[in-house]
Formats: C-alpha cells, structure tokens, sequence
C-alpha cells in the first residue's frame, strides 16, 4: 500500500480516511499474505517504507496506519514512494500475485519518472491500482490512469474521502478474483460466493482442489464464465 501523506489531505481527507479503508482491506486479505505499506509527501528523507520488510503480521501492517506516522506535511512525489515499494517484493515468480494500491490525491512533483516506473512494474509483475482522491482530473487522467492500465492494473476515482471505503472494498474483492488459493482455477472469490440458480450457496473449500472427495478437481465440476454488459461491467 503506497499511501499519499502530502499537506493537501488536510482538506481532501481531513478524518484520515484513507488509513480507516487501508486497516480494513488489509484484514480481509487471504491469510499469509505479505504486506508492506509506504507512505509519501515531497521531502525525499520522509518518504519512506514503513514497512523496511514485507510482513504477514497484519497487526503490525495496521501498527504504522496512525496519525503518529500519517499528519499531511508536505508536498507530493507518488513516483518516488512507488519506486520505494519495489524493493519490498519478495518473490520473482510469476505465479505469486503481486498488487500494489496506490492513493493519491494531487499533482505530483516527479512525474518525469512515470515510464520507469511503469518498467519496473512490469518487469517485476507487480499490478498497480490507483486511486485519484479529489478534483484534480486531468492529473489523474494522464498518470494515474496509464499507471494502471499500463500495469495491468485498474484506476479508481473517488471525488470525496467517503468514497473511499466502497472503493477499497472492490479492490478486496479483485484480490479474490486474482487468488487461487487451491491451484484448481477456480478464484477464491467464486468459491466463497458461488451460488446456484434456485439462490442455495454452492459449499466450496478453496484450500481443497477437490471440495466434495469425489476424485474430480473442482475445475472439472464447475467452470466459471464471465458475462459482461455492453459496458464491461
């Protein structure tokens, strides 16, 4: 979680909002997750990893989402705190998902450094999400938004800090999406909420490959097709 900390927040996110959606989304994450947490204004030294490892610790993660590390000081270098993240990641297979939630609520003074960090991302498999808090559109538009499609990633747009709480839990729930915790294809997120047509829930194990012992993998039993509406959704 890469989390903006500039001086404008004390009117674009004056109750901190953005550490109360942070703490939530971070306790609904698969168990065993690893998670580092940075935070940026524009004076290099204080933005920083908070974090200087990766942790499956949620309680230590939610530790550093305070008002003692958090209090809006300063200006905005979003790229610099992105190129802090990348050392935190571990693992260099690319079957280990690796996301990055980016929130930023202003122009940033660094944006010479977008292609390289679009690079990193990509070379790294790390998919960035960014959200854009506030008015300030045409920035969100010519870098937070290539950010994410760039990366692989999606680009969320929340004009008031109270839209953050929604946006934070569709961001849980593409995790889900992207985790087969089960290795049988089927994400997590389909095998805790799989419904049948008459409304019954569809019990499923996602740390079972094969949920009722019947010899079939659940891929061989379900498969899961998306249907989108003419607007994608």
């Amino acid at each position: 979680l890469v989390i903006d900390d500039s001086g404008s927040m004390d009117w674009n996110d004056p109750y901190f909002e953005r550490l109360n959606v942070a703490r939530t989304l971070i306790d609904k994450l698969p168990d065993n997750s690893k998670i580092g947490l940075v935070r940026f204004d524009g004076d290099y030294p204080k933005t920083e990893a908070l974090t200087k490892t990766l942790t499956t610790d949620k309680e230590y993660a939610k530790s550093y989402l305070t008002r003692t590390y958090f209090y809006s000081p300063g200006g905005t270098d979003m790229y610099n705190g992105i190129q802090k993240a990348f050392p935190l990641y571990e693992a260099t297979d690319e079957t280990t998902l690796k996301m990055m939630v980016v929130l930023s609520d202003g122009e940033t003074s660094d944006t010479y450094l977008h292609s390289d960090v679009v690079s990193t991302a990509n070379s790294s498999n790390v998919k960035v999400y960014t959200v854009g808090l506030g008015s300030s559109t045409s920035y969100f538009n010519n870098y937070l938004k290539p950010l994410s499609s760039q990366t692989g990633g999606e680009f969320y747009l929340a004009s008031n800090a109270g839209q953050l709480a929604d946006i934070y839990k569709d961001i849980n729930q593409k995790i889900d999406l992207e985790i087969h915790s089960d290795n049988d294809k089927i994400p997590d997120y389909y095998e805790d909420n799989m419904v049948s047509f008459n409304g019954k829930k569809i019990e499923m194990d996602k740390t079972k490959d094969d949920t009722d012992g019947d010899g079939l993998a659940d891929n061989e039993e379900i498969e899961v097709v998306l249907v989108y509406n003419e607007d994608k959704t």
